[in-house]
């Protein structure tokens, strides 16, 4: 019973609602409870490396989001990734296995405990799921399209209480299959199904734009996620590479978001799901959360970008430590240049402010990434 407490003490320390949520998962599967209580116990471990590193100035973030191939099955329309340079763009190399492995032992080692897997699609990366295996007292959150899982890569997901995976959807079926393809909304809604059955922790993904956040205003749309299984809902708001860009009118304007911003508030209070809704939520930070005030990234070529919007890095990890490179100028300027990361009326406080970016990334020497 003990332990038990311990987790939900835990769950409650980082979100009331992840408590919510996941702690009757489990109290459901209880031969999986020692596994959580390592998972726990590491939570704590890393909360403390990371203190320890603060009080000596440097921002250790408590999550990574590794972009961790360029290669996808799919070509969906207004793709950030791709406008981004993150996907089939570059004639470099992507990380090989065995740097990924090096990174996250290191991440670990220094306070790091939780690994957002994206791309390009994860699930193209050979050895996946040797990370989970390899380090089991992290989390890895998988950002996956849904559509190559199979009752092989189902099996193997399954050994792993460490591993969440979000499948990425855009609403029902035709405003999914408009933008991801023919077929993709049936494939994923069948794969989650198949998760909530064989008691993988799962959830969705979704691109808010203006063509679908009427959608996700709606209760009963909601509601059917949630009795189809869904536990866990991350809404992140469509983000042009530029402000200029020919796709820039995706993004909501001010008073849609705020429209949608107070619906989702209303939601985290009364829905049985843990919703997260980026960049809404970091107003509760006081502004944007990278450059390691909350995450950092990694694209699939090594650079270490303050977050996967802001495409620009002093640092590859091919040839530096990640250390080395969250305490870069780069990192330590755009933390310390309040105006930089404080809230915005936009949906990303480093999007609009791309011209103090830019002058900034000049005065570090950052080059930018993803375009070889």
């Amino acid at each position: 019973m003990k332990d038990l407490i311990k987790i939900a003490e835990d769950m409650k320390f980082v979100n009331k609602n992840l408590y919510k949520v996941f702690y009757p998962y489990v109290v459901k599967n209880p031969l999986r409870i020692p596994d959580y209580i390592k998972i726990a116990n590491n939570f704590e471990r890393c909360e403390k490396i990371r203190e320890d590193y603060l009080k000596k100035g440097i921002m250790i973030p408590p999550i990574l989001i590794l972009s961790i191939t360029s290669k996808c099955n799919l070509k969906c329309k207004g793709c950030f990734a791709y406008e981004n340079g993150n996907i089939s763009k570059s004639i470099v190399e992507d990380l090989s296995f065995d740097q990924w492995k090096k990174i996250v032992k290191e991440a670990n080692e220094i306070g790091v405990f939780c690994f957002f897997l994206a791309g390009g699609e994860p699930l193209l990366l050979d050895n996946l799921f040797q990370l989970c295996k390899e380090f089991p007292r992290n989390i890895f959150v998988l950002f996956s399209n849904g559509t190559l899982f199979n009752d092989e890569i189902i099996k193997e997901v399954s050994k792993y209480p460490n591993f969440v995976s979000l499948l990425s959807i855009e609403g029902d079926e035709q405003i999914t299959d408009f933008r991801r393809g023919k077929g993709t909304f049936k494939k994923v809604i069948e794969n989650l199904k198949i998760f909530e059955k064989k008691k993988i922790i799962s959830g969705i993904s979704v691109t808010v734009t203006r063509s679908n956040f009427k959608f996700w205003m709606n209760e009963e749309n909601i509601d059917y996620f949630i009795d189809n299984g869904i536990k866990i809902c991350v809404l992140t708001e469509y983000i042009p590479e530029k402000p200029d860009d020919d796709t820039a009118f995706a993004m909501l304007l001010k008073e849609e978001r705020e429209e949608f911003r107070n619906k989702v508030l209303k939601f985290k209070e009364t829905k049985k799901m843990l919703i997260i809704h980026s960049p809404g939520d970091e107003e509760l930070f006081g502004g944007c959360v990278s450059a390691g005030r909350g995450f950092a990234h990694v694209t699939p070529y090594g650079d270490l970008t303050p977050c996967p919007i802001a495409n620009i890095a002093t640092h590859n990890l091919k040839n530096s430590t990640l250390l080395e490179a969250l305490k870069s100028d780069l990192f330590e300027k755009i933390r310390s240049e309040e105006s930089l990361l404080e809230k915005s009326e936009g949906p990303c406080a480093l999007f609009e402010k791309y011209k103090e970016v830019e002058e900034l990334r000049k005065r570090v020497g950052a080059y930018r990434t993803g375009n070889y």
